[in-house]
């Protein structure tokens, strides 16, 4: 067979037993399901690269939480033939024990026969309502393509979601992508020293209850803001807590530390609001909605949004708001793709969908463009959006001043790791950072310039650096969504806001 160094894929499966393809894991890492690993033992993968698939699948088993009534796991390994295997087990030291002996018969790469025996394995010992997980190692170059594609396909026939994920400089993408449920989930990184990062990763994404993930005790709350206010693990449950007056919640340390600016009220010293005013429009407000984000409400007529109340009240005009930004365009996709600023832009959607909870739905090459702005823009201004990625791996793009094989000189891209910036000044010099990426389920980025630097932040992390002069032009317009060279942006997006600024503090919250 074809020999293909420093290469493995792998494919992550899970079956639902009612039939209805779900999401990647179930929610929780904690909550029952039953793993089983398949393991490629063909004579493409090196004995090193091998012993190092060894160490990985054991140490794997603390990942998931192996015990009685949780998470059960298996193990398969296949050549030529299904040469060994372990039956679902909840004995992590037995688990750990069969993995370090694996066998490694390196007879070939027939796919298609660990693929079947995985869901044999599942139909023989699945217990009710509980998900089947499998992952499925191989060197990525199946004997029999098609027989392998066609198991693949019957697993999807049965509600279950495929993932593959490519380690190494060489992989057939035809492969990656005819096994994963959808291109999306065909996953590459770049060495054997990234694998049990990666595998810990996954285990991480199926965690949305931060509190059933080791060594969690306490994280931030995000949704308002309060310097005092924090989720704390008691159990698996997570409760709202405050620290002390003159203390605030740092999520590095996972306690309260000595800060005295932060005195604002938290707790019974006032209610938590999960409304916010709306881009400086006193009649709009925005009110955080669970597992939708933030929706855009209008107030009565009279009334405007108040902070104080948390609510709208009977006003008189109020005064306009002091600022250095002024928005230019507002995207809030409440009403299909519609700039709602008052500035009329003119919004050309290439295939983005729309939830009825005020979402923006981006798949496959799906983009917004926004032309001729960039005349208005000019090089002072400030990007602001906020999103929520489907799990890849892949780097993708978010925003450009491009279009398809043409030149562009403002780039916001985003992997699994890290959010990546880039210009060009009007003198072609180019700049650009890296801000690194705190997983989070909703991720608010900036990017702004302000004539001669950079800047942008992250979820409030924040960088820049010197562009020596204003940014040069291109004749397209903005791309939401899209940056030529990289994937396209796959996930929600709730809002995208533009604003043109003057003598702008890079670092001000709008």
């Amino acid at each position: 067979m074809r020999v293909v160094p420093s290469l493995f894929i792998f494919i992550i499966c899970v079956f639902i037993s009612s039939g209805q393809r779900p999401n990647p894991f179930p929610k929780g890492c904690k909550a029952q399901i039953d793993v089983v690993f398949v393991i490629d033992g063909s004579d493409s993968i090196s004995e090193s690269d091998f012993q190092t698939l060894r160490t990985s699948i054991s140490r794997i088993v603390d990942g998931f939480h192996i015990g009685s009534g949780e998470t059960r796991m298996g193990i398969i390994v296949y050549s030529k033939g299904v040469a060994f295997s372990v039956p679902l087990s909840y004995d992590p030291v037995y688990l750990k024990d069969q993995a370090s002996i694996m066998p490694h018969p390196r007879e070939g790469t027939n796919t298609h026969l660990g693929i079947e025996e995985m869901i044999d394995m599942f139909k023989k010992d699945k217990r009710d309502g509980v998900p089947m997980a499998g992952v499925v190692v191989t060197d990525g170059i199946s004997k029999e393509k098609e027989k392998t594609l066609l198991q693949s396909r019957l697993a999807r026939d049965l509600g279950i979601n495929m993932f593959s994920v490519g380690v190494g400089r060489y992989t057939e993408e035809e492969e990656l992508r005819g096994i994963a449920s959808n291109p999306d989930q065909a996953i590459k990184v770049e060495s054997f020293d990234e694998l049990l990062k990666i595998l810990s990763k996954l285990v991480q994404l199926v965690c949305p209850n931060k509190c059933m993930m080791p060594g969690v005790i306490a994280y931030p709350n995000d949704v308002s803001k309060n310097c005092r206010l924090y989720w704390k693990c008691e159990g698996e449950e997570s409760k709202l807590t405050c620290c002390p007056r003159g203390f605030s919640f740092s999520a590095p340390v996972q306690s309260c530390i000595p800060d005295p600016k932060c005195v604002e009220p938290c707790g019974d010293e006032g209610p938590i609001c999960n409304k916010r005013p709306s881009v400086y429009q006193p009649t709009i407000y925005e009110e955080l909605i669970e597992g939708y984000g933030w929706v855009q409400r209008s107030c009565p007529p009279g009334t405007a949004y108040d902070r104080v109340t948390c609510g709208c009240t009977i006003t008189q005009t109020p005064p306009p708001p002091k600022r250095v930004c002024r928005v230019l365009v507002h995207i809030p996709f409440d009403i299909d793709c519609v700039d709602t600023s008052g500035n009329g832009f003119l919004i050309k959607n290439h295939g983005v969908k729309f939830t009825r909870t005020g979402l923006a739905l981006f798949e496959g090459k799906a983009k917004l463009v926004i032309p001729n702005i960039q005349r208005y823009l000019g090089s002072n201004f400030l990007v602001k959006m906020r999103y929520k990625e489907f799990p890849s791996f892949e780097t993708q793009g978010l925003l450009s001043n491009g279009d398809c094989y043409t030149p562009m000189t403002l780039q916001l891209i985003k992997d699994s790791i890290r959010h990546t910036y880039k210009i060009e000044n009007s003198y072609r010099q180019r700049t650009g950072f890296t801000i690194p990426t705190n997983f989070k389920p909703w991720n608010e980025v900036t990017f702004s310039h302000d004539g001669n630097t950079l800047a942008g932040s992250v979820n409030g992390i924040q960088n820049k650096k010197r562009s020596n002069g204003p940014i040069q032009r291109t004749p397209y317009g903005i791309s939401i969504g899209f940056v030529d060279g990289y994937k396209h942006f796959q996930g929600y997006m709730d809002y995208v806001t533009i604003y043109k600024c003057a003598n702008m503090n890079v670092y001000n919250k709008y």
